[in-house]
């Protein structure tokens, strides 16, 4: 980074991570944290302006008042001890939102970087929607291949299923079910919500959605479409498939 910048004669800002617990990116712990900054020194062309952390994508972490004042204390040593001017404290995502609302958001947070609660107005970290946004932005349709009654329980010995798990099958008796042109190759299909009424999720496999449409009255035909609105993870692995067309309605 420091040789491409000092090729092209800039001055590259960066944003450094820093671990406060949820154990995915960042330098961990004061230690790792001085080391880089000297070596930041030691590069021409790049200049520390800003730290980041961020939780909840891995560990499960929330983010709260004192992980979060981590990166205060931080910038205030680094300034005080290496003569950096650091400006930029990115508190975290979405999630960090909660305590913006609350008011408890410490000084000196200053850049959050906010994703999915401007897309769709969802905090799934947080368990929570936020008001005032809009759930429906993101769709997902899939065609129907198959309208067939079927009984709910698979027939014969059980073993383990194309992604090795032993999932349980809850008897319903036979219900009238729709198989669309799409898996989990396309599209995490839990977070799915149908949205036409009567329309239950069931599973999926890597290339078919299988759903219970008893209760449709009669609405759904093979070649037809179903509409589901997109959670979080429907939306990044729908994006980023090969296999899905994005189109903007």
């Amino acid at each position: 980074m420091s040789d491409a910048a000092v090729r092209q004669g800039k001055i590259h800002p960066i944003i450094l991570m820093v671990d406060v617990g949820d154990l995915r990116e960042g330098v961990f712990g004061r230690e790792q944290l001085e080391e880089i900054a000297g070596q930041i020194l030691g590069c021409p062309g790049v200049e520390l302006v800003g730290l980041g952390t961020n939780v909840g994508c891995y560990g499960s972490i929330l983010p709260s008042v004192e992980n979060t004042q981590i990166l205060v204390e931080l910038r205030d040593f680094l300034n005080e001890k290496y003569g950096f001017h650091i400006k930029t404290l990115s508190g975290g995502s979405t999630c960090t939102l909660k305590l913006l609302e609350e008011g408890r958001l410490p000084a000196g947070i200053n850049h959050l970087r906010v994703g999915e609660g401007l897309l769709y107005g969802e905090d799934t970290t947080g368990m929570r929607f936020l008001e005032g946004y809009h759930t429906d932005a993101f769709h997902f349709k899939a065609q129907v291949v198959e309208l067939r009654r079927k009984p709910s329980v698979p027939i014969g010995e059980h073993g383990r299923d194309g992604k090795g798990d032993l999932p349980e099958y809850p008897d319903r008796g036979v219900h009238l079910r729709a198989i669309c042109a799409a898996g989990k190759q396309d599209v995490a299909w839990a977070a799915l919500t149908p949205t036409l009424p009567g329309v239950e999720m069931i599973g999926a496999s890597s290339d078919h959605l299988i759903v219970d449409v008893e209760g449709c009255g009669g609405r759904v035909k093979v070649g037809g479409w179903l509409d589901f609105r997109c959670g979080y993870m429907a939306v990044l692995d729908a994006t980023t498939s090969a296999y899905v067309d994005v189109r903007e309605m």
